[in-house]
């Protein structure tokens, strides 16, 4: 699965179905994300092999959201930057974006940007976002042309592969206790 660092704070948000290895997209830095499941303990290794411990700060399994901190002094050994969260939905049809590693597909100096189209609201929960996925997209941003985050990469509608359900902006700036 993928991540995005969402606070100033060095915490990261994902989804709930964060698969046992894939990897994590932050502003510039691609991250190699590995979960054990039966002890809860996530490990994220960063493109030079640094090894970065992060907890579960909590969860949201009916919006499928994840925050995540990391248990390092991030301010001091980490250049990263958050990505600021969209205050409104896209107009249908807009331009977007999203940075993931389908199928755990890594390589050091790669970043795999892929762009779609705003497919507009699907329930109270999810969004369509007309955009490739596969397994190891879920947790990955969708941003906007401003990189907003307007959305977070849930599951691709098999056999589509380019129809994601993301968890809406709405409920991504309520799990984060942003107005």
């Amino acid at each position: 699965g993928s991540a995005i660092v969402t606070t100033n704070s060095f915490q990261t948000t994902t989804t709930t179905t964060t698969t046992r290895t894939g990897t994590s997209t932050r502003a510039g830095e691609r991250l190699r994300v590995s979960e054990q499941t039966d002890t809860v303990n996530i490990n994220i290794f960063t493109v030079d092999g640094q090894f970065k411990e992060m907890e579960i700060v909590k969860m949201d399994k009916r919006n499928d959201l994840c925050l995540l901190k990391f248990k390092c002094d991030c301010e001091k050994d980490c250049n990263w930057e958050e990505l600021p969260i969209a205050k409104k939905r896209p107009k249908i049809g807009q331009k977007i974006y999203t940075i993931s590693r389908p199928y755990g597909v890594y390589g050091p100096g790669s970043s795999l940007v892929f762009d779609g189209r705003y497919g507009g609201i699907a329930d109270e929960i999810y969004d369509f976002q007309l955009l490739p996925a596969a397994p190891g997209s879920s947790g990955s941003p969708i941003i906007n042309k401003r990189g907003e985050v307007i959305g977070i990469t849930s599951m691709a509608m098999f056999p589509f592969h380019e129809v994601v359900l993301a968890t809406n902006i709405i409920e991504i700036r309520s799990f984060l206790g942003l107005k």
